[in-house]
């Protein structure tokens, strides 16, 4: 209001000075001690509104800045929000610093892990725009046979070529659509590596390599289905998938480097 009133005085006393074309002498002709007055408070009142902007600018620094909290142990962080939730304890594979999201909608329980040059606090809005290396699923079904379903056991063995692993475990070869899967069983669990025939990729390697390490290492019992699924062709943190279903619920490792994956899975055995 005040502004407005300032512009009126101004533009009536504009027209009642015919002889005047300068507006800044024209403004300094009309002024008397009220509308200095005014002048003054105006100014006041901009300078309150730019420490006002100030302040708010300092507070918005603030709260950045303690999004950045470091994160001692990323698992410790998650057992202590969500202490009824079981998740791999096994060290996710990062060059730099490893932080976490979790969602938690009653049926579905997920984990993002992110690996970064800095430290910030569970669930930091920061991660938003970040990519991560690797996910932790639990999905609640309504019963055993949608949980068995929703894991997709990929058996192709019919008519492949068969394959030393090593161990005394053979896997089975055969094209499709441009890559080569090779796939074997493990008790309940079936697995396989696809590989990408225009890239030249060779699966034996890899799965040579996955069932060396379970020589020595446990996966968790499903009741019915687990699968383990390594896409060499493909790259993120879906790239190499571990699922199984215990009862009602399926469980989902997701990490861009096999092992690793392989290593979160275990960690979960009971």
């Amino acid at each position: 209001m005040k502004k407005s009133l300032l512009y009126g005085v101004v533009l009536v006393s504009l027209g009642l000075m015919s002889g005047c074309t300068n507006s800044a002498t024209t403004t300094t002709t009309v002024q008397s001690g009220q509308s200095t007055t005014e002048t003054t408070q105006l100014a006041g009142t901009t300078s309150s509104t730019t420490q006002s902007s100030t302040k708010l600018e300092s507070t918005t620094q603030q709260t950045t800045s303690s999004e950045h909290i470091a994160q001692i142990n990323p698992a410790q962080a998650l057992q202590a929000a969500f202490p009824n939730e079981q998740t791999p304890t096994a060290a996710v594979n990062h060059t730099q610093t490893m932080n976490i999201a979790v969602a938690d909608e009653g049926s579905r329980f997920s984990v993002l892990y992110y690996d970064m040059a800095q430290p910030l606090v569970l669930n930091s809005k920061e991660l938003n725009a970040q990519q991560p290396i690797a996910h932790f699923e639990k999905v609640q079904y309504d019963s055993a046979e949608q949980a068995k379903a929703a894991v997709n056991q990929l058996n192709g063995q019919d008519g492949a070529m068969g394959v030393d692993l090593g161990y005394s475990i053979t896997g089975y070869q055969q094209g499709a659509a441009g890559s080569t899967y090779l796939s074997w069983s493990e008790g309940k669990w079936s697995l396989y590596v696809q590989a990408s025939n225009s890239e030249g990729q060779d699966p034996v390697p890899t799965a040579k390599e996955v069932v060396a390490f379970l020589e020595k290492n446990y996966l968790p019992a499903p009741n019915t289905a687990g699968q383990i699924a390594i896409h060499l062709n493909a790259t993120g943190y879906q790239a190499n998938q571990i699922t199984w279903q215990d009862n009602t619920i399926v469980y989902t490792v997701s990490n861009n480097d096999a092992i690793a994956a392989l290593k979160m899975a275990v960690s979960m055995a009971k």
